[in-house]
């Protein structure tokens, strides 16, 4: 199973496409930007990634862009909170001191750049999933979802089950989850659900078990956002 959490580990790296640059903004306690439709301000030690910092080290910028007001706009910003306190989770304990499994990773972008064409090819991609599948879609009630998994010739010990709720003929949440045949267990989940009122669509990566409660999960992301609207 420990390998399962080192390669949990390796996509959980991947979907991260920023890392956090301590140095960037020198010894700041808050930093604040404008995300959706609203300014968040965030202490420096409980953000794992600010995306613009990472941007500017992939373009080989010797240091950040000052911020001249909370106003301007971020494109992504990530945090990682507690399960079941949904209490923000510290950077050096998310990164160094194990909080990585037992926490729900989120990363926040605008909404608005979710466009139809990006609507049009995430619903391609669930067709050719299904078409691909040697099993029906299946309906859950109890996460009220769509189900159908995915078994990869390519690595036939490992599965992908794909959920989806449907709403007014959207999709409006959609998670892949990673299925061990030969354990017949998950062993991780991501997703993406948009907050349509806030402006934003959202991230998340958190193990198995937590998709049974992907409701919650998703409420408790919310609540966490909006406690972090700066006044």
């Amino acid at each position: 199973m420990q390998s399962k959490k080192i390669i949990g580990l390796c996509i959980l790296l991947s979907v991260l496409p920023g890392c956090y640059s301590s140095n960037a903004y020198g010894a700041a306690e808050l930093k604040c930007g404008k995300i959706g439709k609203y300014v968040l301000e965030v202490p420096e030690r409980l953000i794992i990634a600010w995306h613009e910092e990472q941007d500017q080290i992939l373009s080989g910028a010797s240091g950040s862009k000052k911020r001249e007001s909370c106003d301007e706009v971020i494109s992504k910003l990530s945090l990682a909170m507690t399960w079941p306190e949904r209490k923000l989770v510290d950077r050096m304990d998310y990164t160094i001191n194990g909080k990585m499994f037992e926490s729900v990773l989120f990363s926040l972008a605008r909404l608005e750049g979710v466009n139809d064409k990006t609507k049009l090819e995430v619903k391609a991609f669930l067709g050719l999933v299904i078409k691909e599948s040697d099993r029906p879609v299946q309906y859950s009630e109890k996460l009220d979802m769509f189900v159908v998994q995915l078994v990869e010739r390519s690595d036939p010990d490992t599965a992908r089950v794909y959920y989806w709720q449907e709403r007014n003929g959207e999709i409006a949440a959609l998670f892949e989850c990673l299925w061990s045949v030969e354990l017949e267990e998950f062993y991780l989940c991501r997703g993406n659900v948009a907050f349509a009122d806030e402006g934003l669509t959202v991230d998340m990566l958190f193990s198995e078990e937590k998709i049974l409660e992907w409701q919650k999960v998703v409420s408790a992301i919310r609540e966490v956002v909006l406690s972090k609207v700066k006044s």
